[in-house]
């Protein structure tokens, strides 16, 4: 006796270490709808995917991962609400050089010229720009031939003010090569500079054309300095590590938010496809059919369950809170048996795709749990799996056991079947002008696939839209029909002799289909109107 109470203290500290886990959050979220964007070595590119991204009406934020390994990164999106994390990698793959040839006269500009090339190289970049611009100049036949060489913009690193305070004297230095040319020296435009106030850099093509002017020019030029980027936009799953895609483009800093414009708008198709494609499953309670010291610890492998499926990116696993109220709902026990057909139904009522039923047993001092997944819409086992092993093996065994039953059930499955989206119905009573005849309380009852799923509130007013009924259904084709019954003491009494025709819906993954009709009280006759141009077809249902 005194084993078994200490076999029992035992099981009750590894269930409470167990729903501690999930109380902090050690498990990813499974409903979690967030991106998390990583960058390489901090880059600063991360800030602006997670502004186009917010643009494209994703919720993402940054996450900083210095010193974290690739697993713990993944763990800590998963912790933030994360469910895909995007690694975004932009290495530096050589610099470029564009100047601008303005005409100071009518002040347009005349030609751009732009080289590019590996750090190496980049004195040799500016040789090459200085033959183009050259040429550019002389094919102008410029008045006096007068030049002025202005600043150049650094839209690369800090690390590079230096290197583009410098660039204008050694571009400078090459037009010398072309005595056709007259240049103004460099303290010339600085001197201009300070008297046109224009500060330490040339804001714009207005500015330089200006500048030319106050130096006597016929022509300015100015430019940028920036970096060649290679970006590449790893996406992974926050939960299992699964790669959906890598993605990749080519630019410079300069155009690094039209790249992430571009990126996000791409992603916006990977996620909402990733996301439609997870299928919901629904714990129900486990049953002991140990001794009943046990049943504590029994009901908490259902949520000990339901956060090792939850960890799957192909899962999402409804809330204990939601099946509490579907339990209720079919007056069912939260610690009491559940026969294969109610589950069904509860799984069919929670809108989930399949519902896992287990049990545990005891024999000696090995334990047992056993785990079926059943389709909420066929009744079909998709999965069925046990676990054995001695008591300090039974944490494992929980997870192992979520584990088979992913895979079992990704082998029946298929990954782009399934998703879910949501059905509204939407119902008014209309009265027509003067007439005489009653009206009458209606109470309603769903039907999907011609499968019960719940009894409306009471519609006792008239020219009101009523939501009759709201709940998520498998993506899909599906049959609804409503059932409609008279009302006494806000109970069903009886179904009405004129009923509604059946509504042939698809639902689509994440979206809402709504069906409208109304009930019309007429000066002969009732009728139904229909708002919708839903496929409809008469039904003989009994509607008992």
């Amino acid at each position: 006796m005194e084993e078994g109470c200490n076999m029992q203290r035992s099981l009750n500290s590894l269930l409470l270490i167990g729903l501690l886990a999930i109380s902090l959050g050690f498990a990813a979220d499974a409903d979690a709808r967030r991106l998390g964007v990583v960058a390489s070595d901090g880059d600063a590119s991360a800030a602006n995917l997670v502004l186009a991204l917010q643009g494209q009406s994703e919720e993402a934020i940054e996450l900083d991962a210095s010193g974290l390994s690739s697993e713990a990164t993944l763990r800590h999106a998963a912790e933030l609400g994360c469910d895909i994390v995007l690694l975004l990698h932009a290495p530096i793959t050589g610099y470029r050089i564009e100047a601008q040839l303005l005409e100071t006269n009518q002040g347009r500009r005349v030609a751009t010229e732009t080289v590019s090339g590996p750090s190496e190289q980049v004195f040799e970049l500016i040789d090459q720009l200085g033959d183009l611009l050259a040429r550019d100049l002389r094919n102008q036949r410029l008045p006096q031939g007068t030049v002025a060489v202005l600043d150049f913009s650094n839209e690369a690193g800090a690390e590079h003010n230096p290197f583009v305070s410098g660039l204008p004297q050694m571009l400078l230095t090459s037009l010398h090569q072309d005595p056709s040319l007259t240049l103004v020296e460099s303290r010339q435009v600085s001197k201009g500079r300070e008297a046109l106030s224009t500060g330490g850099a040339i804001s714009g093509s207005s500015d330089a054309v200006a500048l030319g002017r106050w130096l006597g020019a016929d022509a300015a030029i100015h430019g940028i300095f920036t970096e060649d980027l290679q970006v590449r936009l790893d996406v992974v799953v926050a939960a299992t590590g699964r790669s959906l895609g890598t993605y990749e483009r080519q630019g410079t800093r300069r155009n690094l938010v039209q790249i992430t414009q571009e990126l996000a708008g791409e992603l916006a198709l990977v996620t909402a496809r990733h996301r439609s494609t997870r299928h919901t499953v629904a714990v129900l309670p486990f049953q002991n059919h140990g001794e009943a010291e046990y049943d504590a610890f029994v009901n908490g492998l259902a949520d000990m369950l339901t956060t090792s499926l939850g960890q799957t990116a192909t899962l999402t696993v409804i809330e204990r809170v939601q099946i509490e109220t579907a339990m209720r709902n079919f007056n069912l026990e939260m610690s009491g048996a559940i026969d294969p057909e109610t589950a069904v139904e509860v799984g069919a009522w929670l809108g989930a795709d399949a519902v896992v039923l287990g049990s545990f047993l005891r024999f000696g001092n090995v334990f047992r749990i056993d785990a079926r997944m059943i389709d909420a819409e066929t009744g079909e086992v998709l999965a069925a799996d046990s676990e054995s092993g001695a008591e300090d093996a039974v944490m494992g065994m929980v997870d192992a056991l979520g584990g088979q039953l992913v895979a079992r059930f990704a082998e029946r499955v298929p990954a782009d079947a399934g998703g879910t989206g949501s059905l509204e119905v939407l119902f008014r009573m209309t009265k027509a002008e003067m007439g005489e005849r009653p009206s009458y309380y209606h109470l309603c009852k769903l039907y999907v696939d011609g499968k019960f799923m719940e009894t409306s509130p009471l519609v006792d007013g008239l020219d009101e839209w009523v939501a009759l009924f709201s709940r998520n259904l498998r993506s899909g084709a599906h049959r609804v029909q409503v059932v409609h019954g008279f009302a006494s003491d806000r109970d069903w009494d009886g179904r009405m002799p004129l009923q509604p025709d059946s509504f042939e819906i698809r639902i689509e993954p994440g979206a809402t289909a709504t069906v409208r009709y109304t009930f019309e009280v007429g000066w002969f006759k009732d009728s139904y109107i229909y708002d919708s141009t839903w496929e409809r077809e008469p039904w003989a249902a009994d509607g008992s």
